[in-house]
């Protein structure tokens, strides 16, 4: 009972607005634990299940959150490094004895329920981990004193390590990872809150335990200084940073990063947080990516390679950049061999896992460095808007970015040193395994790489794979069977997983029978596999095989095969069965590059059913994707915004290696390069982008197309422009307005006006972006054209601002504005106000111009995402600061500098950190010297011209 009361007094108490408990509230349930011990706590009773695996299984499930866990999952987590004969009969019975506990302790409002996603738990009280993140979350919305209030909540449900009563050989090793970083980041949060509350000796005692805990952790130590500090104990503050900066020359060989350097140097010239103001970046926890594929199970033998892989890990410690290659043929296990290992290393590895399949072998366009780069750049937390598209740009922003991190990376697939050259880190920490059916001489000459050479299983270990597979029962009798099953298969585990998976389709069977046929011709263990399929399995196997897609959704192997998506996921889950397909974490299916190579020896398919698939279901998305333009809102059976962006983001890549195929028509490319135009530049994917308009101008060139070619000249116009190519980029708009013009497209070519004026405008240029825009409204009807009017009013409007002419600036963003109100164009209408805002500031009419910064404010808040918010406060503040209302400027720039970094609006982060310098320079001269550097850098990552950062 005492343990009850404990658990109930630790519970998360704050306001019902984030959907936990009030403060002094009944500790209700049934709800989850994990943040310890694991189990329920239900109506003041603690109840935990018995065994360790149950309560690992549970643990799984509950960190789900409602969603489902497929059966491979929940082995991969829970079995993979347990010595069990067969892990799923083992799941099926720690989930009858989970679903059994739960109904008498959790009560008829818990449920676990399986559907052929997977397993889903349904508990009402949800878990301690998701009330400690809401938590988190609410937190950064107080002020100081009530944020110190939710962090001590927030660390209150921690009763000791998460997850502290599971086996170490079934825990889910990732999670652990994942929630101790949030644990860490929460309590340095919790910290810097005490320190602004003017609390630094309860902000020291609080850090103490976890300086000892990680000794190298920066973020820590820079705020344990700080506090040590401001509590009136310099000696001791630079006693601990002189021990952090020993610790990581001697260990690392790396100096003191940015962050820990700069509370040193804010400890010498004693400015002290409370009387500064300063604060931490502020920046959201960077992203820790978890990219590694499931292991294969069961897994068997390797382990004189897996001590021989370990052996040279551990000593790549001690160099600059451990890379580790394993080589052999093809279906000899490499992957699986590689995949296995890093599991088993991943939690050394607590800033991530980077994987990426770099396709150098299936039959289709490799992976190029550049599109490897850019993922991870993005899977690192970089904005997808900055990845460079210049490989060795790029190259370098990735090992800086992991020279301070602990990072794994795993580059699979690959065909050549040269692949993978420009994907190495060069941090200390860092660990990269290759995997190649190439002997890459030149990764090791080079780069210094470990070679380990993969053969096919030793005869033994073959058997035991087909054991393990086919049970004891079948094989008992059989021993010399299975040992020509083996030897008829090479040894090689692609082609044994595929004989034991036929095999045990048929129960029956003699073993010696199946090796006959084997033995008696030509046939291989794929051919017989693919023989006992049915006619539709085939076809649709076939067909998959003739994609240059890494994957395949169910409802895109619906449209390939022209069936429903009920029988498609029947045939792909027929295919799985007989290892012909591979299932991903994402539930999606694939081909491994040997049975690709299969598949294509069989003879290509025609894929329209699943060009035309992906081409409609693309526009919806992207239609869905851009709703807020009122010639789409009126469109019928839109998605929500975020479902087709999820859709978008998981098709990117298979709609991309269809351009690069060879296999698509020109009419195709071109319409689905303009149909991803607007999503991939949203998203910041200008190196794709530059693909998808190479391919569609070959197209469209291809097709005679004016029009088209027009279209694809424009966005490319954009994209130079978004890149600061600004000669190119008129150098775009003025062949499409030209093409517009023999054409006889008004509309068209007063948009091509438009986007010159705005280019010129960031040339400088502004008299002649005027003209240009001049030129366009000539062109448009009032009426029939009045949304194109109205987006060119408002670029008018602006350069006539830049020119001091704020009476002209008024009138046309108020035209503007009228527009976009009968129009119920609730996006322009916030840009609007703000330009009359701009306009009425100009005139020096502030207290006019305030209502119309605060509806542009309130209009944007309303509406699917903020990305745009951050700016309309700088502009807000520079009419107050106008208008003599300092600390309410200084205020709001403050709130839209936290959005800016949250939603990582960079230009406005720019332009908040600039105008921060010139309020602050007054009273805080090296804080402004701060927001003034990060100005400059940001500006200059944007490529804004100097006389436009200047104004």
């Amino acid at each position: 009972m005492d343990e009850a009361k404990r658990l109930c007094d630790a519970d998360a108490v704050v306001d019902g607005r984030v959907g936990i408990r009030a403060a002094g509230g009944e500790c209700t349930g049934p709800e989850v634990r994990l943040l310890g011990p694991v189990g329920v706590w239900r109506s003041g009773g603690w109840h935990s299940p018995t065994s360790g695996v149950v309560r690992a299984v549970l643990a799984v499930l509950a960190l789900a959150e409602g969603r489902p866990v497929t059966q491979d999952q929940l082995i991969e987590i829970v079995w993979s490094r347990r010595s069990v004969g067969s892990a799923a009969p083992a799941l099926t019975v720690a989930i009858h004895r989970l679903r059994k506990w739960l109904s008498k302790t959790a009560g008829p409002q818990a449920s676990l329920e399986w559907t052929p996603s997977g397993y889903s738990l349904n508990i009402p009280g949800g878990t301690d981990v998701a009330a400690f993140r809401r938590l988190v979350a609410h937190a950064e919305t107080l002020d100081h004193a009530a944020r110190v209030d939710a962090l001590a909540q927030a660390n209150a449900l921690w009763r000791g390590p998460a997850m502290a009563d599971i086996p170490a050989d079934c825990a889910d090793e990732a999670a652990l990872v994942r929630l101790e970083r949030e644990r860490i980041d929460a309590v340095r949060a919790y910290a810097h809150a005490l320190l602004m509350a003017d609390r630094p000796a309860e902000a020291v005692n609080l850090l103490l335990p976890e300086v000892e805990r990680y000794p190298l952790d920066e973020p820590v130590h820079s705020v344990l200084i700080e506090a040590l500090a401001e509590a009136g104990r310099q000696a001791e503050a630079f006693e601990v940073y002189e021990r952090v900066r020993s610790s990581l020359a001697d260990k690392l060989g790396v100096d003191p990063g940015r962050q820990l350097r700069e509370a040193h140097l804010r400890i010498l010239r004693q400015q002290t947080v409370t009387a500064t103001g300063w604060q931490p970046d502020g920046l959201p926890p960077r992203p820790v990516p978890a990219q590694l594929p499931a292991s294969v199970l069961p897994f068997i033998g390797r382990e004189r390679q897996l001590r021989e892989l370990n052996r040279l890990a551990a000593a790549g410690e001690q160099v600059a950049m451990p890379v580790l290659a394993v080589v052999g043929k093809a279906g000899v296990g490499k992957t699986a061999l590689v995949t296995h290992f890093c599991h088993q290393l991943r939690s050394r590895f607590f800033d991530g896992q980077l994987y990426v399949n770099l396709r150098g072998y299936d039959g289709g366009p490799a992976v190029r460095p550049i599109e490897a780069l850019a993922r991870f750049l993005r899977a690192v937390g970089v904005p997808a808007e900055q990845v460079p598209i210049d490989v060795d740009e790029a190259a370098g922003m990735y090992r800086s970015l992991l020279a301070d991190r602990h990072v794994l990376v795993v580059l699979d697939n690959a065909n050549s040193s040269e692949q993978v050259r420009s994907l190495l880190p060069g941090s200390p920490g860092c660990l990269v395994l290759v995997t190649s059916r190439d002997r890459l001489t030149g990764l090791a000459s080079v780069a210094g790489a470990h070679r380990v050479i993969l053969d096919s299983l030793e005869a033994a270990e073959a058997v035991d794979l087909l054991g393990e597979v086919l049970g004891p029962d079948r094989i008992q009798g059989q021993p010399d069977d299975i040992v020509e099953l083996a030897e008829a298969c090479a040894n090689l585990p692609l082609a044994l997983r595929v004989a034991a998976a036929q095999l045990a389709d048929q129960p029956h069977r003699r073993i010696s029978e199946y090796v006959a046929e084997l033995r008696g011709g030509s046939l291989t263990a794929l051919d017989l596999s693919y023989g006992e399929l049915g006619q539709q399995e085939r076809h649709l196997f076939q067909l998959a095989g003739s994609t240059p897609h890494v994957d395949l959704s169910v409802e895109a192997a619906a449209a390939l095969a022209g069936t429903t998506v009920e029988t498609a996921e029947r045939l792909l889950r027929d295919l799985a069965d007989a290892q012909m397909v591979i299932v991903t974490d994402a539930g999606r299916y694939g081909l491994h590059d040997l049975i690709r190579a299969f598949a294509q020896s069989l003879g290509p398919l025609p894929l329209d059913g699943l060009l035309e698939h992906y081409l409609s279901a693309a526009t919806l998305a992207a239609k869905s994707f851009n709703q807020h333009w009122p010639m789409v809102r009126s469109a019928s059976g839109l998605l929500e915004p975020a479902e087709a962006g999820a859709w978008l983001a998981a098709e990117c890549d298979n709609l991309l290696s269809c351009f690069r195929s060879g296999l698509v028509s020109p009419m195709w490319t071109w319409q689905m390069a303009d149909t991803l135009f607007f999503y991939l530049f949203k998203s910041g994917r200008m190196s794709d982008l530059l693909t998808t308009h190479c391919h569609g101008l070959a197209a469209v060139r291809a097709l005679d197309d004016s029009h088209a070619k027009a279209v694809l000249l424009n966005q490319l116009g954009i994209v130079r422009h978004h890149l600061g190519q600004y000669d190119l980029a008129l150098n775009h708009y003025r062949h499409a307005r030209r093409t517009w013009e023999r054409l006889g497209e008004a509309q068209h070519v007063a948009s091509a006006w438009d986007n010159i004026g705005l280019t010129l405008e960031l040339q400088g240029r502004f008299t002649d972006a005027l003209t240009s825009f001049d030129n366009a409204l000539e062109l448009l009807d009032p009426i029939a054209d009045r949304q194109v009017r109205g987006v060119v009013l408002h670029s008018k409007g602006t350069v006539l601002g830049r020119l001091g002419r704020h009476v002209e600036e008024l009138e046309h963003h108020q035209e503007a504005l009228l527009i976009a109100e009968q129009d119920a164009d609730r996006w322009n209408e916030a840009r609007r106000n703000c330009g009359i805002a701009k306009a009425l500031t100009g005139l020096g009419r502030y207290d006019e111009a305030l209502p119309h910064h605060r509806r542009a404010l309130e209009i944007v808040q309303q509406l699917e995402g903020r990305s745009q918010e951050a700016p309309m406060y700088y502009f807000l503040a520079v009419t107050l600061r106008l208008a003599g209302r300092q600390q309410e400027a200084h205020e709001v720039l403050e709130r839209g500098l936290e959005l800016a970094r949250r939603t990582e609006h960079r230009h406005g982060q720019a332009l908040i950190e600039r105008l921060l310098a010139t309020i602050v320079r007054p009273t805080d001269p090296a804080r402004a010297v701060m927001h003034e550097r990060r100005a400059k850098e940001l500006f200059a990552l944007l490529r804004v011209p100097k006389d436009l950062v200047a104004g």
